[in-house]
């Protein structure tokens, strides 16, 4: 449902987007630093991009988490 979606994106928005500003200017500096050759710049980005999706997932599902089990616990403290 839509009120769903929406309380998910707002659980999980802003660690996902704190995790991208730890990693990804951490990331072009080493790409544009003359440290990867030429040759190998595209496969170390995506090689991070992999990376990068794990880590995302992790955080989101992790908020995820957390978010269910704060429902859980306002359930048990509801029928109390």
């Amino acid at each position: 449902s839509p009120i769903l979606i929406w309380s998910e994106i707002q659980a999980t928005w802003y660690n996902a987007i704190s995790a991208g500003w730890k990693l990804w200017p951490f990331v072009h500096c080493i790409t544009f630093s003359g440290v990867i050759p030429d040759q190998l710049k595209v496969l170390w980005v995506d090689v991070i991009e992999v990376l990068w999706v794990m880590i995302l997932a992790t955080v989101v599902n992790r908020d995820r988490e957390d978010a269910n089990d704060r429902e859980e616990i306002e359930k048990r403290e509801e029928n109390r």
